[in-house]
């Protein structure tokens, strides 16, 4: 384990934290955001708990299955990263266009309000499910599923 690794603690709850330090800062942004300070803030809060999932994931990927199907497990894991953030992208899309009924003239304030709150449930959810994604390690000795040349 690495020295950067030490302080923070088992990746499951590495996980867990980062879930809930992400949900504090889009809390915080939710509530406060007039002052360009609350931005600079909230937005690195959220960015360090994002930085801490997306950072634990791959060992705990690589923790669960067996040696020879780690690069398929964590190809699997971007591929859902990649739809997640497509289908996060187009819920922000679709709740900005309806606050906006019509109008050219800007998008309100209660939109980007509301998508803070949502990526907060959303984060809660994660960090509830979190200490139960990782239930058993690969064994030692996992057998490849490919045939062996002859």
């Amino acid at each position: 384990m690495t020295r950067t690794a030490r302080p923070a603690g088992p990746r499951r709850r590495r996980l867990a934290g980062g879930f809930l330090l992400f949900t504090t800062g889009a809390v915080l942004i939710a509530m406060a955001h007039t002052a360009r300070w609350e931005h600079l803030v909230f937005y690195g809060i959220v960015g360090s708990g994002s930085g801490l999932v997306m950072g634990a994931l791959p060992k705990l990927i690589a923790d669960i299955v067996p040696l020879t199907r780690t690069g398929t497990a964590n190809g699997i894991n971007n591929i859902c990263r990649t739809v997640g953030s497509v289908i996060g992208s187009q819920l922000a899309a679709a709740v900005i266009v309806s606050s906006t009924s019509g109008r050219a003239v800007g998008v309100p304030d209660s939109a980007f309000t509301t998508l803070f709150w949502l990526s907060a449930a959303v984060a809660v959810v994660g960090a509830a499910i979190s200490p139960f994604a990782v239930r058993r390690k690969a064994p030692a000795a996992a057998v490849s599923a490919t045939p062996q040349d002859a």
